[in-house]
């Protein structure tokens, strides 16, 4: 026999109640006529030697009473032999384990392994398991696969070696993106077996930065359950330095460093150190503090010769504590610019370029005129840029400049003056822009016309999305160039008040074609002489914005663009299909570079691991630092319940000891249903109250009547 609630049955120990009552009650036999009491003490009843259970039935009878009563509360059953081994249904459980940055810190990357065995030690025989891994990329390093499954057993051993291999990358961190990987693989696994259980533990820090908000918008599978481990530091908080100025200058007297805390540090003591290659410069130092959750940018001392970083001491986690120096050795680029000659500078467009300062620390562009027959010779090894105006001459042209984008150039169609061969311009912008059915004309203009609408989402226009810059209101288009039917490919960022653009904008390849409808030279607008005209200029030479950074220091996995750093040729062998450059890395010491490097495409790369590196083509070298992507090292730790907010279904997932005692217990209720047992102990024990009630009142009338016996 077993109990359902067995604390119940401990309600038996009332039976004592009686017992004790039954021992120390003492009725006198009979009745003795008495004077007065006034003068004795009353005695309590106590129990003594000769104390004797009187009317042993009825106390019998009220202690199966208490029992009877206790027991069926207790929800007695009769035992089975086929109950005593509850069998479990299997399931699939996915191992989901953020491998990123923050990973590393002392204490996380091992207590996140312990947590991963665990897991799997828990698991039953029956259990699917499956690993998976997520940083800035997920990945399956034992995934499911519904055509060739792995056994059960087979698979629990796969992710126990591979969890002795794994190891934390210096990736970001992309949580969403692979809670959704991870629930869609096992929600397919549902068209296979739809009543199996499908179950994801994510082990992760769970820190501020870990991109979890593009789950607001996904529609978490219905039959998929998230179990969160979140693991913690040995030591919580963190600091970050960063170089936000720097100078060409050889003294360093313009370096200032920001040191940023998270919101738990327990320091807030730090010390600031130039070093050479990691190496600390003794006498270079500054000290700082910075509370928990503050930023503080302090200067930095001079320089000392070859010093290029800054190391921060006094952290928690030193992995990100090392901020690179370093400057970018200028690539020379020529900008060309091809239109016809004017007889007054103010009807020069290219005079307008010449003036404007478009040299960055990183590029200097140097503003060559050149005639329409030299466009057959562009080459990006030289060239970045070509301003042309188009003609009887340079329309000719339009494969060759096409090619020029192509291998990363950029082509800025002015259309400036009214057209000479309408259908010749319309042949020549619809093959470069790739909108064979382009149409142009003169725009229609009373007195000037105005900036109706700009796309502040494209990133030449971001910087004018605040409020006060975006006043465009002063620029007056005197007379311009209407283009229709561009295709759906040609993005109009800029356009006039009655609609028709201003500014178009086709990605070819890994470069640029823009087209201005009308000049910006002050017979054709008062573009070139309001203040929007350097920065929309640059931004359109650069839309990215790589060219302008100061220093040559990328996140790890971030894609370094080889052509805004050397001049490079292209020597294309087909018109789309630009070859490699040949790019050499090595270490700053000179060791090559192995997993290091991440080939992502020609003519781009991307580093795996931070350090500082040198990158070489032909006679050109160029340092480099790689750093730990800036929301690795903000990691203070988030609740998370913030899953729950963003509609995933949470859960914990239980161990198969802990599954199979559940299921015992919904077969040991079931089996007590079925038998119900508690309703005849209670009939029992009220039948029990009856006989008792009865026999108790016997006896006391049976007392009564003796006792007027006894006293005469």
């Amino acid at each position: 026999m077993g109990f359902l609630a067995p604390l119940y049955a401990l309600a038996a120990a009332a039976i004592v109640g009686p017992i004790v009552f039954h021992l120390i009650r003492r009725q006198p036999k009979g009745q003795t006529p008495f004077s007065s009491l006034m003068f004795l003490q009353p005695s309590p009843p106590r129990l003594t030697r000769r104390s004797r259970l009187d009317n042993l039935l009825l106390l019998v009878l009220r202690v199966l009473a208490i029992v009877l009563i206790a027991v069926a509360f207790a929800r007695p059953y009769l035992r089975r032999q086929s109950f005593l081994s509850a069998a479990v249904d299997s399931r699939q459980v996915a191992l989901l384990i953020d491998t990123s940055a923050s990973m590393r810190r002392p204490g996380v990357w091992q207590r996140a392994t312990q947590v991963a065995h665990q897991v799997v030690e828990e698991l039953g025989p029956q259990d699917q398991v499956a690993l998976y891994v997520v940083d800035t990329r997920w990945k399956g390093v034992v995934p499911l696969d519904d055509r060739n499954p792995l056994a059960p057993q087979v698979a629990q051993a796969a992710v126990r070696s591979a969890l002795e291999t794994l190891q934390p990358t210096w990736q970001g961190t992309r949580l969403a993106e692979g809670l959704m990987a991870t629930a869609d693989a096992l929600n397919a696994q549902s068209i296979v077996d739809a009543a199996t259980e499908r179950e994801i533990v994510l082990i992760t820090d769970l820190h501020e930065e870990a991109g979890v908000e593009p789950l607001q918008g996904y529609p978490w599978p219905e039959g998929v359950r998230l179990d969160v481990r979140q693991v913690a530091p040995q030591q919580p908080g963190n600091a970050r330095p960063t170089v936000v100025s720097a100078s060409p200058s050889a003294d360093g007297a313009a370096i200032r460093v920001r040191v940023e805390t998270t919101v738990d540090c327990q320091r807030d003591a730090y010390t600031l150190t130039w070093a050479v290659d990691g190496s600390p410069v003794v006498g270079a130092e500054t000290r700082l503090q910075v509370p928990a959750g503050q930023v503080r940018v302090v200067p930095m001392p001079a320089r000392p010769p070859a010093a290029n970083s800054v190391v921060l001491a006094g952290d928690a986690w030193d992995a990100d504590n090392v901020a690179y120096h370093v400057l970018p050795q200028p690539v020379d680029t020529e900008l060309w610019v091809v239109a016809p000659a004017a007889s007054r500078r103010e009807d020069d467009g290219g005079f307008f370029i010449s003036q404007a300062p478009l040299s960055t620390p990183r590029i200097r562009r140097h503003v060559v005129r050149h005639s329409p027959s030299d466009l057959t010779a562009v080459d990006n090894a030289q060239v970045q840029v070509v301003v042309f105006e188009p003609d009887g001459v340079t329309v000719q042209h339009a494969d060759a400049l096409k090619a020029f984008a192509r291998g990363g150039g950029t082509v800025l169609v002015h259309l400036a003056h009214p057209l000479a061969d309408t259908s010749a311009t319309e042949t020549m912008l619809g093959r470069l822009l790739d909108a064979p059915n382009l149409t142009l004309g003169e725009g229609q203009v009373d007195e000037f016309a105005l900036i109706g609408r700009v796309d502040y989402r494209h990133p030449v226009f971001q910087p004018f999305a605040d409020p006060r810059y975006n006043d465009f209101s002063k620029i007056r288009i005197w007379n311009y160039r209407r283009c229709g039917a561009m295709g759906e490919h040609v993005h109009v960022v800029a356009a006039l008040e009655n609609g028709d653009p201003w500014i178009l904008h086709r990605a070819i390849g890994r470069g640029h074609v823009w087209v201005l409808t009308a000049g910006w030279q002050p017979t054709g607008s008062t573009f070139a002489l309001s203040s929007k005209f350097v920065p929309v200029l640059v931004g359109m030479l650069d839309p990215s914005g790589r060219s302008r950074r100061q220093t040559l220091t990328v996140a790890v996995g971030e894609e370094v663009v080889l052509s805004d750093w050397f001049s490079i040729s292209q020597g294309t062998t087909r018109a789309d299909a630009p070859a490699a450059p040949q790019i050499e890395v090595r270490h700053a010491d000179g060791r090559p570079v192995g997993e290091e490097v991440i080939d992502s495409d020609a003519g781009r790369i991307a580093f795996s691991t931070p350090g500082l590196y040198t990158m070489e083509h032909q006679d050109q070298v160029q340092a480099i630092a790689v750093t730990i992507p800036p929301g690795e090292s903000r990691v203070t730790p988030v609740d998370k319940a913030i899953f729950e907010q963003m509609g995933v279904r949470m859960g914990r997932v239980q161990s198969d000891q802990q599954r199979r005692e559940q299921a015992r217990q919904l077969q040991v209720a079931e089996l007590e249903q079925k038998q119900k047992l508690w309703r005849w102990l209670i009939l029992a024990g009220l039948l029990v109250l009856v006989a008792e009630t009865a026999l108790a009142g016997w006896l006391a009338r049976r007392a009564a009547a003796e006792w007027p016996a006894g006293a005469s």
